[in-house]
């Protein structure tokens, strides 16, 4: 099927430019090879341009502002869509269907700007407020002054209205259409300083605090390899229970290894220990594609899904596949440290770990 296309008109031509300006903003972004393993940043673009292209049939459809109430006729014309669309009749121009383009905007521009702020904060558990005051101290380190965002607000404002207000936007838009557009611009300054200045988050932890958590990182990491071990050698029922502590501890390791942000807010993480603009170059595929889903009711929860969708766990099948790219992805995360302090107390409490009693048989 060919594609189809619409082009601007004389009428709406610099409104065209704005977002044709935007659109190749995000090209940009896009064609950046560092940022396609960065799955969060990517979601982001891709609603950041979908709310672009809501923008772009807006201006096709002869979008208005409406400040002011609606009035009769504009209910009368809600019913008249109501009816035509009750005999599968769905019109496709319209000042109605201008304003739908436009509300669908401002969603996807107000969802972006949350979201954003969690990328470069480098945590989801906190308050917008809190997010926002620690990205706008992170951008002024990095640009040297401050992140404007008076049109962000207003959109913000806007969809917690049409969110949590009982009559939504009845009474009228408080958002031009060139603050939707402003608010697009906004928000790519944050995301091409963001890209610019290196995929690791901003984070919390201070320096003393990072060389301290490796001790806690290496003890993970040893019982994991113990569990690994005991799972194919131990007697039974011993090893139904490294299995067990093998599938936590992958657990709780795969996350430090494979998360980009914090969830709850003081998660240890991989990207802590990088240097700035290192991209990971580790997977783990079969657990993140196969297991980690279904271990979430099959081992940290006593559910029905264990019924409902049982998946046979076969620890002779499945532990060394497991325990062969984990190892792989472990050496890939210590290669990429380049920090000196922290190399050199990995060693120690990988040292303080061998040496404890029972593991002078695994390899660590």
């Amino acid at each position: 099927m060919t594609a189809r296309f619409f082009r601007a008109t004389d009428q709406s031509g610099s409104a065209y430019r704005q977002l044709s300006d935007c659109s190749g903003r995000i090209a940009t972004l896009l064609e950046k090879p560092e940022i396609h393993s960065q799955f969060a940043f990517l979601a982001c673009l891709d609603d950041l341009l979908g709310a672009v292209y809501s923008l772009f049939h807006a201006v096709h459809h002869s979008y208005a502002s409406r400040p002011e109430i609606l009035k009769q006729p504009d209910i009368s014309a809600v019913l008249l869509r109501a009816k035509d669309m009750n005999r599968c009749e769905v019109r496709t121009d319209g000042k109605w269907t201008a304003g739908y383009y436009f509300n669908g905007a401002l969603f996807r521009l107000a969802s972006v700007y949350h979201r954003a702020l969690q990328i470069v904060v480098g945590t989801q558990g906190e308050r917008f407020e809190v997010l926002l005051r620690k990205t706008r101290v992170w951008f002024k380190s990095c640009q040297g002054s401050d992140w404007a965002t008076p049109a962000l607000r207003k959109v913000s404002d806007e969809v917690n209205g049409l969110k949590h207000s009982p009559q939504g936007i009845f009474t009228g838009r408080n958002v031009a259409f060139e603050d939707a557009v402003q608010a697009t611009e906004e928000l790519l300054a944050l995301l091409e300083t963001f890209q610019a200045t290196g995929r690791k988050p901003i984070c919390d932890p201070a320096r003393e605090e990072r060389i301290a958590a490796i001790e806690h990182v290496v003890y993970e990491y040893a019982n994991l390899m113990s569990a690994a071990f005991h799972s194919l050698r131990g007697p039974a029922p011993m090893r139904t229970h490294s299995d067990d502590a093998f599938l936590l501890g992958y657990r709780k390791l795969g996350d430090f290894l494979m998360l980009d942000i914090r969830r709850y807010g003081d998660e240890i993480i991989a990207l802590d220990y990088l240097p700035m603009g290192a991209v990971r170059s580790w997977n783990l595929p079969i657990w993140e594609d196969t297991w980690r889903k279904p271990m979430n009711k099959q081992l940290t929860h006593i559910a029905y899904a264990r019924i409902r969708q049982p998946k046979p766990w076969d620890h002779r099948k499945w532990v060394p596949g497991l325990e062969a790219e984990f190892r792989e992805a472990w050496s890939s995360f210590w290669t990429t440290v380049s920090d000196t302090d922290f190399m050199a107390e990995y060693r120690r409490q990988l040292h303080h770990c061998q040496k404890k009693e029972g593991f002078s048989e695994i390899k660590l």
